[in-house]
């Protein structure tokens, strides 16, 4: 079976973040940065792609880029 490298990628993280090697902000974040991508680049191009209100993925964006420690710079 062949992985897509952007899926490999989401999913070694989410492994990290798992077992306590990652903040939640930062993965999350990082997934919904390659959804982005994946689907052309923006949170409303995702929503469309992967069926999901854009609502929902704005939410996560802001949940994941607006809470701030000074650990996760986020």
């Amino acid at each position: 079976m062949t992985v897509d490298p952007n899926v490999d990628t989401m999913a070694l993280r989410y492994e990290r973040y798992g077992q306590g090697n990652e903040p939640l902000a930062p993965m999350a974040y990082f997934v919904l940065t390659m959804l982005g991508m994946i689907a052309g680049g923006s949170h409303r191009a995702a929503a469309g792609h992967f069926l999901v209100e854009f609502d929902v993925l704005k939410k996560l964006s802001e949940l994941t880029s607006v809470r701030r420690n000074r650990r996760t710079k986020r």
